[in-house]
């Protein structure tokens, strides 16, 4: 008799404390959930932010990229100096930021930067200036069409 008296103290403190443990365990399980989420949402919130700088500062480099490109009658040297200027400290290491065409645009005008300081003979001369009368002004009016196209996406948002 006795143990059947304990067995049922036994299950009515197990029914009495099961509700408030399991309501503690969710509660304790749904605050995990949300503070995962939080964090997310601020690491979403900082990239976001990072990229909107990366792409501000792209775009000051893409409008000097144009003056150059349309206002100069030799525009090597203001290239260089342009470069020099922006490209290494605010353009380049913001690279993760940028889409794959923007990329592909900014890798040519850094080849191009290279070749011009690195080339010492004729040959190189040449090709050089071909591709300031050729190519610079368009890869410049792409360059600047891509930022503006990504920053359009996003306006959309």
């Amino acid at each position: 008799m006795k143990d059947d008296v304990f067995k049922v103290l036994i299950e009515i403190i197990k029914d009495a404390l099961q509700g408030p443990i399991l309501g503690f365990i969710v509660a304790i399980l749904l605050e995990m959930i949300r503070s995962k989420q939080s964090a997310r949402l601020e690491v979403a919130k900082m990239h976001d932010r990072d990229r909107l700088l990366a792409y501000k500062a792209l775009l000051g480099f893409s409008k000097c990229t144009m003056n150059v490109a349309f206002t100069d009658d030799d525009p090597k040297e203001s290239f260089i100096a342009s470069m020099k200027r922006a490209f290494d400290s605010n353009i380049y290491i913001n690279y993760p930021y940028y889409s794959k065409d923007i990329i592909k645009i900014l890798d040519t005008l850094d080849s191009i930067r290279n070749f011009i300081m690195n080339s010492s003979t004729d040959i190189d001369a040449s090709k050089i200036d071909a591709y300031f009368r050729n190519d610079f002004r368009n890869d410049a009016k792409i360059l600047d069409r891509e930022i503006r196209r990504k920053i359009a996406i996003w306006s959309n948002y």
